[in-house]
Formats: C-alpha cells, sequence, structure tokens
C-alpha cells in the first residue's frame, strides 16, 4: 500500500514539474510574441554583434574605405555590361580599370618611393611594385613640372592624382565584395528588424 502510495507521488510530481515546464513555455512564448522578437532576431543580433566585432579588430587603412567603396562601384558597374556572369574575368577587369587615385598612404609611399630614388630596392608584391614604378614616374614628372616642390610633396600630389588602376589581387577583390555583400545583408536584415520592432 505504502508503495502504490510513494509510486503515486512521484507520478504527481512528475507532472507537476511537466506543468511547471509547459507554464514557463507559455509565458516565454507570449512575451516574445507581445514584444514582436522572434529567434531570428535574437541570433541576428547576437551575428551582427560578433560581425561588428571582427570589422573593429581589423586595422583599417586611412584609404581602405573609399578604395573598397570604389573597386564595388567599379564592378558591379563592369558586371553590368557584361551580362550580369560572374566570373575571374570581371575581377580583373575591374581591377585593371582607371581609380580616383593610388590608394596607398602618404607616408609609407614617400619612403618606398625615395628608396627607389636613391636606386634601394623595395620589398614587394608584385602588383604594388607595378604601383610604386608608376607613382614614381608620376611624381617625377609632376616635380619636373613645377620644380619648385620637393619631391615629398610630388608624391603627395601624384597619390591624388588619377591611377591606371586599382593594383590589388584577384583574392583582394574577392574579399571586398565578399564583405560589402555581408555589410548589405546585415544592414537590410537590420532594418527588417528594426520595422518588426515597430
Amino acid at each position: 500500500m505504502g508503495s502504490k502510495k510513494t509510486q503515486h507521488k512521484n507520478l504527481i510530481s512528475i507532472v507537476l514539474g511537466q506543468y511547471v515546464i509547459a507554464k514557463s513555455a507559455c509565458v516565454i512564448f507570449r512575451a516574445v510574441r507581445h514584444c514582436k522578437i522572434d529567434l531570428f532576431s535574437l541570433y541576428l543580433h547576437q551575428t551582427d554583434t560578433q560581425h561588428t566585432q571582427i570589422k573593429l579588430r581589423m586595422p583599417t587603412l586611412d584609404y581602405q574605405e573609399s578604395r573598397d567603396r570604389e573597386f564595388c562601384d567599379t564592378f558591379y558597374h563592369t558586371l553590368n555590361l557584361c551580362g550580369g556572369i560572374m566570373c575571374d574575368y570581371i575581377y580583373q577587369a575591374a581591377i585593371q580599370s582607371p581609380s580616383k587615385r593610388f590608394y596607398i598612404g602618404n607616408e609609407k609611399a614617400i619612403t618606398n618611393l625615395l628608396n627607389i630614388k636613391k636606386g634601394k630596392r623595395i620589398t614587394s608584391c608584385s602588383i604594388k611594385q607595378k604601383m610604386y614604378i608608376d607613382l614614381y614616374k608620376k611624381a617625377c614628372e609632376i616635380q619636373a613640372g613645377d620644380n619648385r616642390i620637393s619631391f615629398s610633396e610630388a608624391v603627395r600630389r601624384a597619390i591624388r592624382s588619377p591611377a591606371p588602376q586599382f593594383y590589388i589581387s584577384v583574392r583582394t577583390a574577392r574579399h571586398i565584395i565578399a564583405m560589402r555583400r555581408k555589410d548589405a545583408f546585415f544592414n537590410q536584415k537590420r532594418k527588417e528588424a528594426s520595422n518588426e520592432l515597430l
């Protein structure tokens, strides 16, 4: 008899426990529904925060944002001209397109170009070496046109002048486009989540 009572009490405890769990789940569901917050919005917030933290940890050069923005515009313009077919040729064509300026910092460019002027060899990848050679030629032309300015000033002016290409690799180009797409995706989802809360 005692055993049956114990079993009955245990059964009641299990049922009560399940009821409490179900009740809590119901309250949580109602709260979530009332606040118009879904699980995707919570996931988006967490993922968006992680995405922002990653971007903040990555060092950004003073000209990088401008370069990436201009390259994206050039890339999608080239893509439209080619019928929207994504391939390496599109990246190469966009890379070889003229840009508004030479995307490099003043101090680094001056240091390397002064070394070139002294006949020293600079250690850099082939793409950057080509950029330094083109930039050096333009700086020399600018200084020849105005011999009152220093070579450093000529380099600064050359940097701000139009460049024949972007001087980046296909890998860098792909990364720029991928990051811009990711930013656009999170901005869109953030906007949708904000509209849901209104």
